[in-house]
């Protein structure tokens, strides 16, 4: 809907809202260029970037277009599609929206649509933050030696690879280790690793988004 100017409700919530904060001395015209301009702007970018991936990977399922729109036009679809742009438009890698179109892919890839799953598995995977996914990985791998070298790839997330199998005093430790500490204490939470190993709830996420294949099939 427009007004007499022919300006749309979103635009003129966005002056309005700019306009407000504009009036706070210092650092209020800049937040209000960041809430009217520049998020919008960024998650539309994420979006097309998202959109191209899932593309991609959809593309890799060899399906006839008239099946892929069958599938992706279900209602469970669709709803699972809408948590994913909600969760796109704020991934800032373009790892994590890889894993959430992989997450998409394969709950297309079957003919039945286990929507209950996928659609948990989805919300678990937004409430991750990056390392606690490369920490949940990094449990999957039983081998030593390639957990040793899966560290020592990421090692500015991980600093010490002693941080899976320790409890951390926070009192006594630097502030890094500490808070990777509470990272493996919230996988923990979760349901997704147990002592030094990855669960079946944490098997099922690495596989939904290709992380798993060599230990989890997929079904």
């Amino acid at each position: 809907m427009e007004d007499q100017n022919g300006l749309k409700k979103p635009d003129v919530a966005a002056i309005a809202v700019k306009g407000l904060l504009g009036a706070i001395p210092y650092v209020g015209p800049l937040v209000g260029e960041v809430v009217s301009t520049l998020i919008p702007n960024q998650r539309i970018k994420r979006l097309e970037k998202y959109v191209q991936i899932l593309n991609e990977k959809l593309s890799n399922l060899q399906l006839s277009k008239e099946e892929l729109e069958r599938r992706l036009t279900r209602q469970e679809s669709i709803d699972l599609l809408e948590d994913s742009f909600w969760q796109a438009a704020r991934a800032l890698s373009e790892e994590r929206k890889g894993q959430i179109a992989s997450l998409m892919k394969n709950s297309l890839s079957s003919d039945q649509l286990d929507h209950i799953r996928y659609k948990q598995l989805l919300s678990i995977l937004g409430d991750l933050n990056d390392a606690e996914l490369l920490m949940l990985k990094a449990y999957s791998i039983r081998e030593p030696l390639e957990r040793d070298k899966f560290y020592k790839q990421h090692e500015s997330v991980f600093r010490t690879p002693d941080i899976v199998v320790v409890v951390v005093s926070p009192w006594l430790e630097p502030p890094e280790l500490t808070i990777l500490a509470s990272f493996a204490a919230r996988l923990k939470r979760m349901g997704l690793i147990e002592d030094t190993y990855v669960t079946p709830l944490g098997c099922l996420l690495l596989a939904a988004i290709d992380q798993a294949e060599e230990f989890w099939p997929k079904t």
